[in-house]
């Protein structure tokens, strides 16, 4: 019994508070760190939301209100303890306030796509057959980085029941390409742009729905050698469009190393070397660039940016040979020959056509396979490429051109595979793999086969049975059994909303030559039920403040297909107002600890000082 006493007696001692004060502290810092580690739902399950914080944080109250008590009678100079004492009661009232009441979630939008509800950490798979539903808490997002379980669900009123054998934190819906279709079926997967982020997809030669991909500002096609001439039929131009071929890419002002200067037309398309007033020497358009830029892989055209016009282009002669570049906004720029040579061509001075790209919009190339992993492409405006091979892997880019092309995989009996693949280990697009099981006496086994009915993505991941299915978060599946449907959804709780967030534009911005993002901005339009729309841009440390909630940007997916996805943190909290009175009071307290009162007791000291010296002179 003593010992309980002595016990009680040391938890409520200020000297325990103070060092429970830092214990939770640190505990809050540490909860900084493992929420940026394994998210926030982790952080929440087993740090605040846990028994031992709760009790820490009913201790500390405990200690606070018992060591204010044991003041009484309260007299004037307690003043800054109580007003102390008062802050930090207040600051633990709205820290509960903000979790009771308070919303701290998710909200990813697909660019183009709207959202009018807020995803809490928690999830649950929800098992519907019939009239009967049965929910089970899931807590897969504690543990991110474990993909395989085997987990067991019973599924109400049939003999079934549910397996969860993987989960990933972020998947998405990706496209192998199979070399095993028992049919001849070409197929090849392309990449296709300038210096940004490329269009990238499969081909098929013979699926005239899947033939063609857009990007760069041209339409690439694959055919077999047959349906070349069907679209070449369709490149032909009339008679009188036939001066296009010769029209002007821009003249080069050439300034020889005699100072001698003369000019030559540059035709947009030309294979032939140009000739020039000297004798046996000719010019050579490598690239015509609209605008130039370095990249990974080289120099390239930009897409979209008429900024930087150039011509790359190449001396022949007797004298050898020689390779120069020409910079419209850079004039004075000239390269040094090598080492023991000399150029017979000091600077040139490029002068591109205004009008010299003014069809790149309508660009068409296609390629054909001549033999496996040998193709050739064609241009319907002749580029001098066409006609030349490319290999799987290899980077084509056509002059006078913004575009490039890259053949990055190819197959002669293609066939798509779809399959489900982890691309993140943030918790931003969750999905679990489930399989229908049955019971047989005391034995699991998989189930009988049943339709694999409905449900989204439409198509089936080809790495499934009839039994299993793929079930992204905030979606369902449904088996059809002899018991009837069964529903499968894999959901977390959401809150909505009564207006909705509309992605219009997802931007990056990229480290240059490397793909580490150094910048990323949501640009939305808030869409109030009965209210007029209005514009926002969401970026870091630039939240979106509306009805209550704050809309941070927070991260963002890139699916393998292309799609941006934006992850805008959301949050709601009632006890922050609370809580900033409470730091004002505490503050307050503090001033009146260490300025205050110290100045009252040397004031008292002084009057008492004076009286004593009063009191003297007076005897």
């Amino acid at each position: 019994m003593a010992f309980i006493r002595a016990t009680i007696h040391f938890l409520l001692t200020v000297k325990f508070g103070v060092v429970l004060m830092l214990a939770l502290m640190g505990v809050m810092m540490f909860a900084t760190q493992f929420e940026a580690t394994y998210g926030t739902r982790a952080m929440k399950s087993l740090i605040y939301g846990s028994i031992w914080f709760d009790l820490g944080v009913a201790l500390f109250v405990v200690n606070i209100v018992t060591n204010t008590l044991r003041r009484r009678p309260f007299k004037f100079r307690h003043t800054g303890f109580l007003t102390v004492h008062t802050g930090v009661l207040i600051i633990v009232f709205g820290g509960l306030m903000t979790r009771w009441f308070g919303v701290d979630g998710t909200m990813p939008i697909p660019e183009g796509e709207a959202s009018r509800e807020i995803s809490l950490p928690d999830s649950d798979i929800r098992i519907a057959v019939g009239d009967e539903l049965a929910v089970y808490r899931t807590e897969y997002e504690l543990r991110p980085s474990e993909a395989d379980h085997d987990d067991l669900f019973e599924v109400p009123d049939t003999p079934y029941l549910l397996q969860v054998s993987k989960y990933f934190p972020s998947g998405a819906v990706m496209d192998t390409l199979m070399n095993d279709s028992v049919a001849e079926n070409p197929m090849i997967r392309v990449a296709v742009g300038g210096t940004g982020e490329p269009a990238g997809d499969w081909l098929s030669a013979l699926d005239p729905v899947r033939n063609t991909i857009a990007g760069g500002g041209a339409r690439v096609t694959f055919v077999v050698p047959a349906g070349l001439d069907a679209l070449r039929k369709r490149w032909e131009r009339p008679e009188e469009d036939a001066a296009e071929e010769s029209r002007s890419a821009g003249h080069l002002q050439l300034v020889w190393s005699d100072g001698r200067a003369e000019s030559i037309h540059v035709p947009m398309h030309s294979a032939e070397p140009i000739p020039t007033s000297r004798e046996g020497v000719s010019v050579e358009v490598s690239q015509v660039f609209r605008s130039f830029t370095l990249t990974e892989e080289g120099h390239a055209d930009a897409v979209g940016s008429p900024a930087n016009p150039a011509i790359r282009f190449q001396i022949h002669g007797p004298h050898g040979h020689e390779d120069h570049f020409s910079f419209t906004a850079f004039p004075e720029f000239r390269r040094t020959p090598p080492d023991g040579e000399e150029w017979i061509l000091s600077h040139a001075v490029w002068e591109p056509d205004p009008h010299a790209f003014h069809d790149h919009e309508n660009l068409e190339v296609a390629i054909v396979q001549e033999a496996p992993e040998r193709f050739v492409t064609y241009t319907s405006w002749g580029d001098p490429t066409d006609g030349m091979p490319v290999t799987v892997g290899e980077t084509r880019s056509f002059p006078s051109r913004t575009v490039m092309l890259r053949i990055l995989d190819a197959a002669d009996h293609g066939r798509l595979s779809r399959t489900v693949r982890k691309v993140s280990d943030e918790v931003i697009r969750p999905v679990i793999k489930v399989e229908l099981m049955e019971r047989a006496g005391d034995d699991v086994r998989v189930a009988s086969p049943v339709n694999w009915l409905r449900g989204r993505p439409a198509v089936r991941p080809a790495d499934v049975t009839p039994n299993e299915a793929w079930v992204f978060h905030g979606e369902n599946y449904v088996f059809d059994t002899p018991a009837g449907p069964v529903d499968i959804a894999y959901k977390g709780d959401t809150i909505p909303l009564e207006f909705g967030i509309h992605l219009d534009d997802f931007r990056e911005e990229r480290y240059p030559g490397i793909s580490l993002a150094a910048s990323f901005e949501s640009h939305v339009r808030v869409q109030p039920d009965g209210g007029e729309e209005f514009p926002e841009r969401i970026y870091m440390n630039h939240p979106l403040i509306y009805q209550g909630y704050t809309f941070y940007q927070a991260s963002f997916q890139r699916t393998p297909s292309g799609e941006e996805i934006t992850v805008l943190s959301v949050a709601r909290d009632p006890g922050m107002t609370i809580s900033f009175f409470g730091y004002v009071v505490l503050v307050l307290g503090l001033i009146l600890i260490f300025w205050v009162k110290p100045y009252f007791r040397k004031l008292d000291d002084r009057i008492a000082r004076s009286r004593e010296a009063r009191q003297g002179v007076t005897t």
